[in-house]
């Protein structure tokens, strides 16, 4: 659940359309992935600029900033109210992070670098990366997994091998969140600026920079037999896809990460 906060701008720098165009990317995902949006009851009598409160500025009939009213209007009117009473504790639970359940704070201006205080993409999914530490079983891992790596496939053979481990799933999933997290927002951008060098050798650029173990098997004849894959594509064709490259948990003797 997100809850949308605002306070009074302090960063002159960045015009507010950027800001909000980023909350409305925000929002098209919440929706997307079926998450909620709430907000605080008192939230139109915030003080949005100097001296003006978010109602004010919102409904005002001047003629500026007319796609940026109707922005923010659709993000907090279309939200859920709770009272304020209810507000003020999930305020503090977020704050100290000490949230009972998944939530997190949309914020525009917001003077805090918590992972739960949400200002773009790349935010929304360090939220929902941040609860990965209550996950106990694999349909739970699988579950979340879409809101924490959305640029990463994920087979469903990987639930049956998370149900292998020698441990429970919950004393790696700190490790696993960090390789699949770095392989989310990295990976993809160093293969295409180091496509001409090879995977093996872009996997050693990637080992070096993160310190995660990673390479190719050995005989890439047995890796296609074993590790290739089908998966779906958005337009519903099936892909075979040879996942012979791996990372190796540092913690496990058994366990590796595949991905293609």
């Amino acid at each position: 659940m997100f809850y949308a906060t605002l306070v009074t701008r302090n960063d002159e720098n960045q015009e507010l359309y950027e800001i909000l165009i980023e909350l409305e990317n925000i929002r098209n995902l919440i929706v997307e992935f079926g998450d909620q949006i709430f907000k605080d009851g008192n939230i139109y009598g915030v003080e949005f600029l100097e001296n003006v409160k978010i109602a004010d500025w919102m409904y005002s009939s001047e003629s500026s900033f007319k796609g940026e009213r109707k922005m923010l209007i659709k993000l907090i009117d279309q939200a859920n109210t709770v009272f304020s009473s209810e507000y003020e504790e999930i305020k503090k639970e977020i704050n100290e992070l000490i949230c009972t359940k998944p939530q997190a704070f949309i914020s525009m201006f917001a003077t805090s670098d918590s992972d739960l205080h949400v200002r773009n993409i790349h935010g929304w999914e360090k939220s929902h990366r941040f609860y990965l530490k209550n996950i106990r079983t694999p349909d739970e891992f699988m579950d979340a997994a879409k809101y924490c790596f959305p640029n990463l496939y994920f087979h469903s053979n990987i639930k049956n091998s998370l149900k292998t481990l020698s441990t429970p799933l919950h004393k790696y999933i700190s490790e696993i969140s960090f390789h699949l997290s770095v392989l989310n927002d990295s990976f993809g951008i160093l293969f295409q600026e180091n496509r001409c060098k090879g995977l093996a050798e872009v996997l050693s650029i990637f080992k070096s920079m993160h310190q995660i173990a990673s390479s190719l098997e050995g005989d890439s004849k047995s890796a296609k037999k074993r590790f290739t894959f089908s998966f779906t594509a958005h337009d519903g064709s099936v892909v075979d896809l040879v996942c012979e490259p791996h990372t190796k948990l540092s913690k496990s003797g058994d366990t590796k990460f595949r991905f293609d």
